[in-house]
């Protein structure tokens, strides 16, 4: 901060114009010569040995207060409470006028120079401060030309700053730009959407503020003009609301052969952009499955926006799909809302549950799905999106398609790319990785270094037919360990049912042949009996009915 004083007040001594003096010499408070300013206009005729003999003067007047020749001055000066001496030899004798007449223009000169370093930084550091927000800011005087645009403006808008600054906003547009209205009535607005035809960049959908600046007069003398791209507002937006695919294919733990033929599959189709259709039954991982395709493709880096077509109430369906303008019906938004494909632009949509959409929207999702484009509820105006469907179903959907609750020319369109995930009592061979696994999870949840399966309860995890797939199996698990006080995890912390063995149980060392309804309950009846070795209480527990139940059926079918 003092070098930059000194070098300031030097500067200011540099500038001085012809005066009637010799020479100047400033000195630091400690009487340390800082620099001197020749007048004359043959500055070479004064001698280094003269020059030194006037410091020497001055020192001694300063030191010892010896006293000063009429053609030598010494006198201080004060500069942001920083003391200096200013010395000065002429040709006739010195008063303390002259001396007042230069303190007092250094000074002023000072002043200025200083307010003109803060304002120049000042004005950096607006510009940096303008450069490196994420939104484009251009600046428009009274006549309607450019007076600045930042670089984030120059991307979104096409335009280089070099081209365009102080020209007319005409110019560079091929339609009279609203903000130019700004000007005459002085009235702006904040957050407006804009589609807008930029020559290099084609059509712009923008979140535009218009705020006019006046001056003391209130006279309007420009336009500050911000605005974002509406897809960067969607990403934003996607991040704050968690609109991200959480999971990846090293989530799905597996060893069956046919869903590692699957995840094979997935990952192939997951680099190509065609849309997914994924049966299964509930709980087999279909939505696990579309966010690891979701993180596998190049989309990855976008939102993933997932719609629950099963929750949404019937009414509200199109709106939340496509988003509303605002007054498009009692209660919508003032300034509209965006719909879920739109937030989901550049990304992926996940429809789950697609089955249970309303026919009436189902013509509306084909709509979108041909053209790429979107109508809110209430608007007219087209709004290109850029979006991959991953569907999914517990449905048969060729069915519901002969049934008429689906659309045939909808199927078509989402069914590109066909996933069933096959239910998880047909791999049988994932039951108890996926087991340990689970365990690992919630017993670290529950506060455990470890919890471990006894072989009673692992038999009977493999041997149980899990109607509700992977997610009962996670269920169980995770309240083994939320109730265990141990590390062992015992018959007592799971449910009955799992170890009490069914039909499949009974028959599933035998050949998979169909029988009819009364047939096949004979020979459960008579596989229970067998293995209870002929205690009736405990056959009638695996049959999962009471005693008297199958007294009355031993006695119907006529087993002994």
């Amino acid at each position: 901060m003092m070098q930059r004083k000194i070098a300031m007040l030097l500067a200011i001594i540099s500038e001085l114009p012809k005066l009637p003096f010799r020479s100047l010499y400033l000195f630091s408070e400690s009487l340390e010569l800082l620099g001197r300013k020749y007048f004359i206009e043959d500055a070479e005729s004064i001698s280094i040995d003269e020059a030194s003999e006037v410091i020497d003067v001055l020192k001694q007047h300063l030191h010892q207060g010896a006293t000063l020749p009429a053609y030598l001055f010494l006198g201080e000066i004060t500069i942001e409470e920083e003391r200096y001496y200013l010395g000065l030899l002429a040709e006739q004798p010195i008063d303390q006028t002259h001396f007042q007449l230069l303190k007092s223009f250094i000074e002023v000169v000072w002043r200025e120079k200083k307010a003109t370093a803060e304002m120049i930084l000042h004005n950096q550091y607006q510009k940096q401060m303008v450069e490196t927000i994420s939104e484009g800011f251009m600046a428009i005087d009274k006549d309607g030309h450019i007076a600045y645009l930042n670089r984030k403006g120059s991307e979104i808008l096409g335009l280089k700053p070099e081209e365009v600054i102080g020209k007319h906003l005409r110019r560079f547009v091929d339609f009279e730009p609203e903000i130019l209205t700004v000007l005459k009535t002085g009235k702006g607005w904040v957050n407006r959407e804009f589609f807008i035809e930029m020559p290099m960049k084609g059509r712009i959908h923008l979140l535009k503020s218009a705020i006019p600046i006046f001056d003391d007069l209130g006279h309007v003398i420009g336009v500050i003009d911000t605005f974002r791209e509406i897809k960067a507002i969607r990403n934003l937006v996607a991040n704050v609301v968690g609109a991200k695919a959480f999971f990846t294919f090293d989530d799905l733990i597996t060893r069956s052969p046919k869903m590692q033929s699957l995840i094979d599959l997935a990952k192939r189709a997951a680099m190509d952009n065609s849309n997914v259709l994924i049966e299964g039954e509930s709980g087999t991982g279909k939505e696990l499955l579309a966010h690891a395709i979701h993180n596998y493709s190049e989309r990855k880096q976008g939102p993933f926006v997932v719609i629950d077509c099963s929750a949404l109430p019937r009414e509200l369906v199109e709106s939340e799909l496509f988003g509303y303008e605002e007054g498009a019906f009692t209660g919508a938004k003032r300034g509209g809302r965006q719909g879920k494909f739109e937030l989901a632009n550049g990304g992926t949509v996940f429809l789950d549950e697609i089955g249970e959409m309303p026919l009436e929207v189902q013509t509306k999702l084909l709509r979108v799905l041909q053209s790429r484009y979107v109508v809110r509820v209430g608007g007219h105006q087209p709004i290109p999106v850029d979006v991959r469907i991953i569907a999914a179903t517990n449905r048969d959907l060729e069915k519901e398609v002969e049934k008429g609750n689906f659309r045939l020319d909808l199927y078509y369109r989402l069914n590109v790319v066909h996933f069933k995930i096959p239910p998880l009592r047909e791999r049988r061979e994932d039951i108890l990785l996926l087991a340990f696994a689970f365990v690992e999870k919630y017993a670290k949840k529950a506060g455990r270094s470890f919890c471990v399966l006894n072989e009673e309860v692992k038999a009977a995890l493999e041997n149980y037919h899990w109607p509700g797939n992977v997610r009962e199996l996670e269920n169980v698990i995770e309240r083994a360990c939320v109730f265990s006080s141990s590390h062992q995890l015992t018959k007592e912390l799971f449910p009955e049912k799992l170890f009490q063995p069914s039909i499949q149980d009974c028959t599933k060392n035998s050949e998979e042949i169909l029988f009819p309804l009364e047939e096949a309950e004979k020979r459960a009846i008579f596989m229970a009996i067998t293995k209870a070795k002929g205690n009736k209480s405990l056959a009638a527990k695996y049959l999962g009915i009471s005693r008297s139940t199958l007294y009355e059926k031993l006695k119907r079918y006529n087993i002994v």
